[in-house]
């Protein structure tokens, strides 16, 4: 592929786009309705509702918001049966989203995410709890509950958010205290014996002080079967408790305290052969949900806690944010990792995280001037201890033992400026700067498998590194009338370089893996039609990456290679995106949304392969998903609400190599829900299935046994799933 400047990239995705444009704009070529007249729509029946957003730190309407952003309400994830991130996929185009366990959530975004949870790793998305970062994606998958809404933010993050993320952000928007009396509660049964609790109870506790306490119990047996034993594996076992107290001092100062717990206790992971023998010992179980196992007391466990204050003034002029927040993770888990009866890798593996994050924004308040503004300072100190034992009984090899300490300190300014050059024409340029640094301490050693003291093979090393960077952003938004929001951006984007944590040598220890770098150029259209019975929005990117994070096999010296980072020199990714939102009546909604992605290693020499053309992993070519909203008044007292979607991918693989054992397949599924609700009497009764079609296809692949051992294996999604929720509300 022919490398073209920035300024065609420009042009070749206004091109792309204006095929789209083009009608839209001249149906809209009229004036700008008048005020009265957007009342009147806005009231209409069945005109399309707003949707209010915060991903800018101010209430607007997502269709005047220049950024690709999906909102998806609480209520919505709860009818249709999804209580944590893996479900969002279906709702937000371009996003791909599954779990290895409840440890290993794998968030792409346009094809860029991480799918390493090693002690050093970083996620190329943010995750958001409430504003308040969540590093580790080893604590990122926790229950939903009690939500108000979650926004997900698509491209580069840089000059909004605390913490720079290439790949985009996921914004998690908890229901806040309030004088209100509130409470609720859920009770739910599904397949595999799933059973659910959650409840809510908030209000007024004193003048200007509101609380709030909610918490979430779940319980299934797993999907999957060891053979050997007749255990059942993905199961799942958690609780989590939320409080958050509001206190308002002042008529310009609120407070916000939050606390959060979670204990997760399920088994083992399921996971099985999918590709080779070992050396011709095993074949692969005819049943994709059974296989045999060795290593029958796997566990996982994980405790998370999280506390935060957010102070929150009112200048008069602008708003003063501060967000500190502490949040810890304590994981023990062990595995059979080779997936045979054989005694070939076992792994216990102890990891502890502290988290302590400072932000503060100052944001100016919308008004009559023709200037508005964000401003903001993050600090970030993350410290990490982890222990990693890879048991080997099948050669007679010793044990390995691997020791890590990481610390990584961030700092970082950022901001952006709008000017309303005209009441229709808006520049916004913004700015990041960020300084890092990194420390590891790590020791590899041989445990002798008949005792006697451990053999270093990489001697105690304790390098540290520092990374700098600045990172711009401009955006041209065009507000043609009310209805129309055309808008063009460019923003360079930043994921600082590390340590690996299982390196070869002393050498291996002390060079780190460099920082990946992102411009992207984006041009997207947002619009609403046909009195309000249409809404479209679309976009276009391209994204040039340098040096760009691939989690890959690397023979480190031991006796079992492992995972680690390395980087690829070149990569380009550009894509297509549509959503689509159709009310014909009042009481019936059509929805589509469609991501077309085309992406590749332009330039990447992983050791004696060449890899450039190759796709990058879990970046499907086409994704869509199609679904029908019907919902009539039953009575006076009762609504229905009956949904079906079709959800759609094509064939993705999940490493650099594009291995045909360790891919999907074109995978397309059946969702649907139906719910009855009494508005008076505040119950809600629901149903509803996933993968109603019992689709079997791979969501995750792993390939770091396949030179040493012969073996690749994999998981499989999860299989057809429905229940019923029984709820109440006050």
């Amino acid at each position: 592929m022919k490398n073209i400047s920035g300024a065609k990239q420009v042009r070749a995705v206004m091109t792309a786009s204006a095929a789209l444009w083009a009608p839209l704009c001249a149906a809209h070529a009229e004036e700008a309705p008048t005020t009265s007249d957007v009342a009147e729509q806005a009231e209409a029946p069945s005109g399309i509702d707003d949707i209010i957003v915060t991903a800018q730190y101010r209430r607007e309407n997502l269709q005047k918001v220049a950024v690709a952003i999906t909102s998806i309400s609480g209520e919505s994830l709860t009818q249709a049966g999804v209580s944590d991130l893996t479900g969002l996929s279906a709702s937000v185009p371009g996003l791909y989203l599954s779990s290895y366990s409840t440890l290993s959530p794998q968030v792409f975004i346009r094809g860029v995410g991480s799918n390493d949870d090693g002690i050093t790793s970083e996620g190329a998305v943010g995750v958001y709890l409430d504003n308040v970062y969540v590093g580790r994606a080893s604590s990122a998958l926790f229950d939903l509950f009690d939500l108000e809404r979650v926004e997900v933010l698509r491209g580069p993050q840089g000059t909004l958010y605390g913490r720079n993320t290439n790949g985009g952000a996921i914004r998690i928007e908890t229901m806040q205290p309030s004088a209100d009396f509130r409470a609720g509660i859920e009770l739910g049964y599904g397949r595999f014996d799933q059973r659910s609790v959650r409840g809510m109870l908030g209000g007024a506790i004193a003048d200007n002080v509101f609380g709030k306490v909610s918490g979430s119990f779940k319980q299934r047996d797993g999907w999957t079967r060891d053979a050997a034993t007749g255990a059942r594996l993905n199961d799942e076992d958690s609780l989590a408790v939320r409080g958050q107290l509001r206190i308002e001092p002042t008529e310009t100062v609120d407070v916000t305290f939050s606390l959060d717990l979670a204990r997760d206790r399920p088994s083992s992971t399921f996971k099985e052969v999918v590709g080779g023998t070992l050396f011709d010992l095993y074949e692969e179980s005819t049943d994709p949900f059974s296989g045999s196992y060795d290593f029958t007391d796997a566990f996982i466990r994980r405790n998370i806690f999280g506390g935060s204050m957010a102070v929150n003034w009112d200048l008069g002029g602008a708003n003063l944010s501060s967000i500190s927040a502490y949040r810890s993770t304590n994981i023990h888990y062990t595995e059979d990792y080779d997936s045979t009866p054989f005694p070939v890798v076992h792994i216990d593996t102890r990891q502890r995280t502290r988290q302590l994050t400072q932000e503060i924004r100052l944001i100016s308040k919308e008004g009559d001037s023709a200037l508005s503004w964000i401003a903001g300072l993050f600090f970030l100190r993350d410290r990490g201890r982890a222990t990693d034992r890879f048991i080997l009984p099948f050669f007679g090899l010793d044990d390995e033992l691997t020791n890590a300490r990481t610390r990584t300190t961030s700092i970082a300014g950022y901001g952006e400026l709008s000017w309303k050059v005209t009441p229709k024409l808006k520049l916004t340029v913004g700015a990041r700067y960020t300084n890092e640094r990194k420390r590891l301490a790590i020791q590899r050693q041989y445990l002798p498998i008949g005792g006697g003291a451990a053999v270093d093979y990489v001697a105690l090393t304790e390098p540290r590194t520092s990374f700098n960077n600045f990172s711009p952003r401009l955006v041209v938004e065009y507000q043609a009338n009310e209805d129309v929001l055309a808008y063009a951006s460019v923003t360079r984007g930043f994921k600082s370089g590390g340590f690996n944590n299982f390196p070869a040598n002393a050498v291996a220890a002390a060079k780190p893996f460099a920082s990946e770098k992102i411009t992207s150029y984006e041009a997207g259209l947002k619009t609403v039609f046909l009195d309000r019975r249409i809404r479209l929005n679309t976009a276009a990117f391209v994204y040039d990456y340098t040096d760009l994070q691939v989690f890959a096999p690397i023979d480190t010296g031991g006796q079992v290679p492992v995972v680690q980072i390395t980087n690829a020199a070149k990569a380009r990714v550009k894509g297509v995106e549509a959503e689509l939102f159709v009310r014909p009546a009042s009481d019936l909604n059509f929805s589509f949304n469609y991501a077309h992605l085309v992406s590749s290693y332009r330039q990447f020499d992983f050791g004696d392969l060449d890899l450039s053309g190759n796709v990058l992993p879990r970046a499907p070519r086409d994704t869509l998903t199609a679904a029908v909203d019907w919902s009539p008044q039953v009575t006076t007292n009762l609504n229905l609400n009956v949904r079906g979607e079709y959800v759609y991918s094509s064939n993705l693989f999940f490493t650099p190599f594009n291995d045909p054992d360790l891919q999907t397949g074109n995978v397309g599924l059946f969702n649907a829900s139906i719910a009855l609700t009494n508005a008076t009497q505040g119950w809600t009764l629901s149903a509803f299935g996933r993968n109603l079609g019992n689709k079997r296809y791979l969501a995750h692949g792993i390939d770091a046994l396949a030179q040493s051992f012969g073996l690749k294996t994999g998981q499989l999604a999860a299989p057809r799933q429905y229940g019923i929720l029984l709820s109440w509300k006050y």
